[in-house]
């Protein structure tokens, strides 16, 4: 029976001030040192809890160069992963692939094909945006009669980002009635 415990086997038994957050921060490191202050008995541990208050400062300051820096080394691998995608020719391929699943696999008299050309138009967006993609998927929607078609159609949009009110209510459908 572990809970509801008694509040003095909480921190091993010792009384912790209660953590107060002010939204200025100047207010919140003013109210850190008269708190500072006044926990402290002796000279010797007033000057202990500034030595702890510059420590402090000095970490978040660490901390958030240490962001900033990660930021800009994540961008800068980006850039050079997006270089080397166009110098060994991935990215002309991709919109090779994502023309052809236009041009042939969205046209096709095959359903099969057709879903098939929606699903892959849909993964192919996400690393390749492409808005001929979005366009023949949308062309497909409205004009698909099979519908299986128009639930992998509206799966991809959606998957996209794009709320279309009909791919909405294909989904919906689609959940209502079952798969």
């Amino acid at each position: 029976n572990l809970y509801p415990r008694p509040t003095s086997t909480w921190h091993k038994g010792a009384y912790m001030e209660p953590v107060r957050r002010i939204a200025n921060p100047q207010q919140q490191q003013n109210n850190a040192s008269r708190v500072s202050t006044a926990s402290t008995k002796t000279p010797s541990g007033r000057a202990f809890d500034r030595i702890k208050l510059v420590s402090a400062k000095i970490k978040v300051k660490f901390s958030v160069l240490t962001s900033l820096s990660l930021v800009r080394l994540n961008k800068t691998a980006a850039a050079i992963r997006q270089a080397d995608m166009a110098a060994t020719g991935i990215l002309e391929a991709q919109d090779k692939r994502i023309e052809f699943l236009i041009e042939s696999g969205l046209k096709s008299d095959v359903a099969k094909i057709r879903k098939e050309a929606a699903r892959d138009l849909g993964i192919l967006y996400k690393t390749r945006p492409n808005y001929d993609a979005i366009n023949a998927l949308k062309q497909t929607l409205y004009t698909d009669d099979n519908i299986f078609v128009l639930i992998e159609t509206a799966r991809a949009l959606l998957a996209i980002g794009v709320w279309d009110s009909a791919a909405l209510e294909i989904v919906l459908q689609g959940i209502k009635y079952g798969s």
